[in-house]
């Protein structure tokens, strides 16, 4: 049976909440990840019976007891979890996968995510004022056997640039898909073809000197990026335990981007990204 995700993160550089609704087979689970520079990461969750969970008005509207989330915001309260949210879409998305391959890999997962901006919100007595936000919907069949990882950037110095990456781990080697904006323009590299020819992953989250480390290549005839990120390990919380693999996820990531266009490294320009981006591993 598959296994859905609804998630909305947000994160100023100082602090960052992520808020996953999550429908299981045997029940439905509400979770909450707070990240702080001033304490280590705190996970909240909440579990109710599956029938309190419900889907509405398409994929991106989903009810957990009192808890309610769409693409506009999200309200209410679940046992200790609560979140208000005011969200403006930017109406920029991607599907990561196509989903003939998650129907043919089960441990593969139908990934979307829709890009836009935090205008106001509190969670757990923080407040927010315009910052990115990234609203994502997966599922999964064989969560327990999945492994992957998220590098997600939504916001650098000096340059409108931002990107995700995400990568299942198949057959020994990463299968990468990538959304990209930069100036002004979107690059959705998502077939099976951009994974086994135009990007890498090199490093998945190995601990290096007290930090998780994440690096990866995108490499096309329009654009190409290097990718470094990172954070001290103690930022990064448990965020779950699915099988014989652990979810460890931090909104307080580092990212530093070379970016160039066209086919030679003429013009490469190098960008950061200072504690705002979720990173991820499953393994």
């Amino acid at each position: 049976m598959q296994t859905l995700f609804w998630y909305i993160y947000a994160s100023d550089g100082e602090q960052g909440f992520l808020l996953d609704l999550i429908d299981r087979s045997a029940a439905a689970e509400a979770r909450l990840l707070c990240c702080s520079l001033n304490h280590l990461p705190l996970v909240f969750r909440e579990v109710v019976p599956r029938e309190q969970l419900r889907a509405e008005q398409g994929h991106l509207a989903v009810r957990l007891g009192d808890l309610k989330l769409d693409c506009l915001g999200c309200s209410g309260a679940q046992g200790e979890i609560r979140l208000d949210a005011e969200i403006q879409p930017s109406g920029k998305s991607i599907t990561f996968v196509p989903r003939w391959v998650t129907r043919s890999v089960n441990r593969v997962p139908y990934f979307s995510s829709h890009y836009g901006w935090l205008t106001r919100g509190e969670c757990r007595g923080v407040a927010y004022r315009r910052v990115p936000l990234v609203y994502s919907t997966y599922e999964v069949g064989d969560l327990a056997k999945a492994e992957w990882i998220l590098i997600s950037a939504t916001r650098f110095e000096d340059t409108d640039l931002m990107f995700e990456i995400s990568a299942s781990y198949l057959v020994g080697s990463w299968a990468v898909s990538a959304y990209i904006f930069f100036e002004g323009r979107e690059y959705k590299l998502n077939t099976p073809w951009d994974s086994v020819s135009k990007m890498r992953v090199f490093h998945a989250g190995d601990v290096s000197d007290g930090k998780r480390v994440f690096t990866a290549s995108i490499h096309c005839s329009e654009i190409s990026l290097q990718i470094e990120a990172a954070a001290p390990a103690e930022r990064f919380a448990l965020l779950a335990h699915e099988g014989e693999t652990y979810i460890h996820t931090t909104l307080l990531g580092d990212c530093r981007a070379s970016i160039y266009k066209g086919a030679s490294a003429s013009g490469n320009e190098t960008y950061h990204s200072s504690r705002r981006c979720l990173l991820e591993v499953k393994r």
